[in-house]
């Protein structure tokens, strides 16, 4: 949207941001009028609501449209003429492009009737009667725009006139500083005002407000009163955007069937029940109303807001059952996942769920049981017979860590405390690898504790060791004993060896003795490189059949040492080490096998021989 000005021979163009335009008589004016630049801002042009729109500047009513005066603010349409003074303000509206044309109205300029002496007197012309005899009567004349905009009041003093101006430079200023503003707020309120400033002017919705701070307050009912600052800044045309809040609905909570009851509201508690006009905003809500022993009471609340009133009105469901329990004999202590209730016989309350109850009495073995409660539905279990308790055999044993049997049945490992049904014998066995077992029969009476303690007898086998070199050393189980070579009494269990010597690598290997016959284990020692060529077979023969026989790194002599009858001179003695270990044909590769590999080979003459045959 544009708006195109036509005033004093110039042509200009407008955005619709820049708006609205000033329409007056002085220079800085955005549409200039031909006249005395006293006479100030006349009017203003506009755009709001995707319209534009004329409004007279404060104190004018020389604008005029049909020779009737503008007042308030009017929507601008195609073909429209206004007056303003001695000028014609023409609009043309096209496709959202508006131009305003200024020039003077020809209306204004209005001749004086013509004036006739007759006798002595001047008369006006008026009806006549023409040659033919014909009456020829004035057409009646409509007075002009202009003529009746001229009718306005005329100041009648100095003093007067030298107050208008005043004012109308004042209102220049002003209008010429302020801004465009315009604020919108949701939803619709009923009251608004913008508060601050030192003057403030509304046109078609639009405030026309000086840079600076302002508040803008507003009402609505159902709605929290707002009272928001904005600040209006050199910009010449902003927007605020504001939003009123509903006022919280209020939530009042009573509990029939209970004086006590704990009140949450999306799970942080508020408060106990009665709870009266809690405050909840706009929106859903998960109220909980809880006490012990009873159900909580959960409902979502979808709240509209406005302050209206919400009442609930509960009785909480008991979340126990009564359970009847009796034993025999009587007075034994009844527990609840761990918690003493009561004495049998007894009836409890019970929380609903599966739990865990212990009927127990001294003397007597506990009674255990799962229980499945259900919220109101009472149970009275059958009568729980206890039986006499155990009797308690703590078994120890030296060393510890041995196996204990009672009747045949493994019941676990020394150090370790043994249940017995009272008034029969049972038969306690007690075992360890490399010992001998040892047992006894054993009677308790109901409630009785004795202690059975055995010393088992190791059982023992000889190892014998033989070690190379002869000053390797050896540990067994991890302790160091000396010299490998030699003989060595130990339990008949598995035992860990290791021999070691500086300069070999170490063997480390399991050996179990047999208590009945000697156990022998020679253990020989490989230096680092006899290790690793440990690894690799001596001998091995290739694909085409060929032995190759391995060549371990180390040092030798090759050539012939001076001196040595038949040494040519080229068989220099020289020292020759080997880093890595290789294999290496254990005899000369023929023809045949050579040609395997390329099989344009020639082996040429020799002493007018050949040398061609395959094996040769």
């Amino acid at each position: 949207m544009a708006v195109i000005v036509e005033d004093l021979g110039d042509r200009r163009t407008y955005e619709a941001g820049e708006l609205p335009l000033s329409i007056g008589c002085v220079e800085d004016a955005d549409v200039r009028l031909p006249g005395d630049p006293a006479l100030g801002i006349a009017a203003f042009v506009g755009l709001t609501q995707g319209r534009y729109y004329i409004q007279p500047a404060p104190g004018r009513d020389d604008v005029r449209i049909e020779g009737e005066p503008v007042t308030g603010s009017r929507w601008l349409a195609d073909g429209e003429g206004y007056v303003l003074g001695d000028t014609l303000l023409s609009v043309t509206l096209r496709d959202d492009v508006l131009t305003l044309s200024a020039e003077l109205d020809p209306d204004a300029r209005v001749t004086a009737p013509p004036m006739a002496a007759v006798g002595a007197e001047a008369q006006e012309i008026g009806a006549g009667v023409a040659d033919d005899g014909e009456t020829i009567a004035p057409t009646a004349r409509r007075q002009t725009r202009a003529a009746q905009a001229a009718k306005r009041p005329a100041w009648k003093a100095p003093a007067a006139i030298g107050g208008v101006s005043a004012l109308l430079a004042f209102l220049a200023w002003f209008l010429f500083t302020v801004r465009a503003v315009e604020v919108t707020v949701t939803p619709l309120p009923e009251t608004l005002a913008i508060e601050g400033g030192l003057m403030k002017l509304e046109i078609g919705g639009v405030y026309l407000l000086r840079p600076g701070e302002y508040s803008v307050r507003a009402t609505l009912a159902e709605y929290h009163d707002l009272d928001a600052p904005i600040t209006v800044t050199e910009e010449r045309n902003q927007d605020f955007s504001l939003r009123m809040d509903r006022l919280p609905d209020l939530l009042s909570v009573t509990v029939a069937n209970l004086d006590a009851a704990e009140v949450s509201i999306d799970g942080e508690t508020v408060g106990g029940a009665p709870l009266a006009e809690f405050p909840l905003e706009q929106g859903r809500h998960r109220l909980e109303v809880a006490a012990e022993r009873y159900k909580p009471y959960v409902e979502d609340l979808d709240l509209a807001g406005g302050g209206n009133e919400i009442l609930r009105e509960l009785s909480l469901v008991p979340d126990w059952a009564n359970i009847t329990f009796a034993s025999e004999p009587t007075g034994a202590e009844v527990l609840v996942d761990g918690e003493a209730r009561g004495e049998t016989p007894d009836t409890l309350e019970i929380a609903s769920g599966v739990r865990e109850l212990v009927v127990r009495l001294d003397g007597h073995k506990p009674w255990r049981q799962q229980l499945l409660v259900e919220a109101e539905v009472d149970q009275a279990l059958p009568p729980i017979v206890l039986e006499p308790a155990d009797g308690v055999l703590r078994v120890r044993s030296t060393p510890a860590g041995a196996s204990v049997l009672v009747d045949g049945e493994f019941r676990g490992r020394t150090p370790l405390d043994v249940y017995l049904p009272p008034g029969r014998g049972h038969r306690v066995q007690v075992a360890r690898a490399g010992y001998r077992p040892a047992g006894q029969s054993y009677r308790l009476a109901s409630g009785e504790t004795r202690t059975a303690s055995f010393r088992l007898t190791a059982l023992t086998g000889i190892v014998e060791i033989e070690a190379t070199p002869e000053d390797a050393l050896l540990s067994i189980d991890g302790e160091p004993v000396g010299r490998a070579a030699g003989r060595y009494e130990l339990t008949v269990t598995d035992h860990v060896f290791e021999v070691s010597r500086d300069g070999y690598v170490p063997v480390r290997f399991e050996v179990k003795p047999d208590h009945e016959n000697l156990r022998r284990v020679r253990v020989e020692l490989l230096t680092p490189l006899e290790a690793e060529m440990s690894r690799y077979a001596q001998r091995i023969t290739t694909a085409v059949g060929g032995e190759l026989v391995l060549v371990p790194p180390g040092e030798f002599v090759i050539g012939v040492p001076a001196g040595t009858p038949g040494r040519r001179s080229n068989e220099v003695a020289r020292r020759v080490e080997i880093t890595r270990p290789f294999y290496i044909g254990t005899a000369e590769l023929t023809n045949k096998e050579f040609r395997e590999f390329t099989r344009e080979h020639l082996s040429g003459v020799a002493g007018g021989f050949g040398l061609e045959a395959d094996t040769q």
